[in-house]
């Protein structure tokens, strides 16, 4: 048996009929097999938009090798009884926590919020009576912040690959769909992701995890080099090992980490607002037509070098999606964006956000806290400015006219839009940068300044970063490690869960 890759293209995707009747007229066979191994929009000429497909063939009459898949992820059995402790049941938290159980640890997950489901059911009453929970909201809870996303699985870190698969293949197991394997830009949608957890959750405890929601850890308890106990607002825990997978948003943590002479330094970060447009609009720029056949909606990147040397950019687009409140607290308002598995929703939304770096203002750099006081100080001022969770907006013409907006289209965000200033809330240097970015993206995208910015977009990126060696131990601590957004070394889904396998695997290394 021998194997050849095939590229093939189509205008609209391919079924498995159309597939085989392709490769059989390509090259020739009757009897074979093939496998998909990847699939990628090609949209540079837009009256030739079509699939590209690489398959690889398997067949006695092809001549050579056998087609070898990747290597994958082994974890070994550990021979010793050791139990850990995680923080957090994200991305980061949960693939940590399972692979150590898969190992043999005794693991139990501490998690502020509630599972999926009651999750879901405590956002729907907010986006209803705007009475916020702080421990189950769009950024807490199980699954984290990206259960509610757009589900982007890609990762532009090369290093990680058996971890990626590894990952990829999780999720099919838990109900992903299998073009998560070969799709260019993967992505799962809120509505497999709330679908997706649960299962996860089963199978974490399957494998012999314990996962204990409703659970804030509040302190922890040191004895010379180690973490003695975490202590919640119920209870408190102890373990050989203690594992932080919380996501950025949990500033509470953050202080009382700090407190508590956990090493944390000020690291760049990103500030700016969502951008929303009717679908058709971003279509019809990307795409010469209002839908196309066999596509979703049509994506941006767009970048672009501020005069500062900073840069502005478009982050975590979300096609055919919504834009959502995602403070975790009751002072606060900050917004993200979310997008179904079809993305069929009648607007797109992405961050248009520039980066900053407050070390170079020289004021007090070498201290955690003043980062989170910076960042909390504008999440306060855009809640003070609407008195709740109706946000700041304006329209991007105006914008870039210095002038407030009169009015608006409808918009996806379930409540008030109220006409603002940038000026009056954003430091000057924001504004000037975002100004910049936003001049650069109409040149480049029809239709751009027809869209409006909505709302804060504060939580591309933690401000500070925790202090770890290359086995992802915290410094100064001999049982601690910390991984996943939190940390401050990873963003998105596969790079946070890929940090936390790594973490994982330190622990086991450490005990075989």
């Amino acid at each position: 048996m021998g194997n050849k890759i095939v590229e093939l293209k189509f205008k609209v995707g391919a079924d498995d009929n159309l597939l085989r009747k392709k490769i059989r007229q390509k090259l020739k066979l009757s009897n074979f097999s093939y496998k998909i191994i990847k699939k990628s929009m090609d949209a540079r000429v837009k009256s030739d938009i079509f699939w590209n497909y690489r398959v690889v063939v398997t067949s006695s009459k092809i001549k050579g090798e056998e087609y070898k898949e990747r290597k994958t992820l082994k974890i070994p059995k550990i021979g010793k009884k050791r139990s850990v402790t995680i923080v957090g049941f994200g991305p980061a938290g949960y693939f940590c926590g399972y692979v150590l159980a898969k190992s043999g640890f005794e693991v139990t997950v501490l998690e502020q919020g509630k599972k999926v489901e009651d999750r879901c059911k405590d956002i729907a009453r907010f986006e209803i009576t705007r009475e916020l929970d702080e421990k189950s909201n769009y950024s807490f809870g199980e699954g984290g912040a990206g259960t509610f996303s757009d589900g982007k699985l890609t990762s532009r870190t090369k290093s990680i690959n058996l971890e990626r698969d590894f990952i990829y293949k999780t999720y099919i197991l838990a109900g992903a769909p299998d073009e998560i394997l070969y799709m260019t830009h993967p992505h799962l949608g809120t509505d497999n992701l709330k679908v997706i957890v649960k299962n996860l959750r089963e199978m974490f405890i399957k494998e012999g995890g314990n996962i204990l929601f409703s659970q804030k850890v509040v302190d922890i308890k040191l004895k010379n080099t180690h973490i003695d106990k975490v202590i919640t607002d119920r209870g408190f825990f102890s373990s050989d090992y203690y594992i932080f997978a919380t996501g950025h948003s949990s500033s509470d943590t953050y202080n009382m980490l700090i407190d508590r002479n956990i090493p944390f330094r000020i690291k760049p970060f990103a500030i700016g607002m969502r951008v929303e447009h009717y679908r058709e609009t971003i279509n019809i720029a990307q795409w010469g037509v209002p839908n196309l056949e066999g596509f979703k909606a049509a994506e941006y990147r767009l970048s672009h070098k501020n005069m500062d040397s900073s840069s502005t950019y478009s982050f975590c687009m979300c096609p055919g999606g919504k834009i959502v409140p995602v403070t975790p607290f009751k002072n606060k308002n900050i917004v993200n964006g979310m997008s179904n598995f079809g993305r069929n929703s009648s607007f797109s939304n992405a961050a248009i956000v520039t980066n900053i770096d407050i070390r170079k203002s020289g004021e007090k750099v070498n201290d955690p806290k003043f980062a989170l006081n910076w960042l909390s100080d504008l999440e306060d001022k855009f809640f003070d400015y609407t008195k709740g969770f109706d946000v700041p907006a304006i329209r991007v013409s105006d914008f870039l006219q210095d002038r407030e907006s009169s009015k608006f289209d409808e918009t996806s965000f379930p409540f008030g839009l109220r006409s603002f200033l940038p000026s009056n809330l954003f430091p000057e240097f924001i504004v000037k940068n975002l100004k910049e970015g936003l001049l650069a993206f109409n040149s480049k995208l029809d239709g751009f300044d027809s869209g409006t910015l909505i709302g804060l977009e504060s939580k591309t990126s933690s401000p500070i970063q925790v202090l770890r060696d290359k086995n992802l131990f915290v410094e100064g601590v001999e049982n601690m490690l910390y991984c996943g957004e939190g940390s401050g070394y990873s963003g998105g889904i596969i790079s946070s869960a890929a940090d936390g396998i790594k973490a994982a695997f330190s622990l086991i290394n450490k005990n075989l």
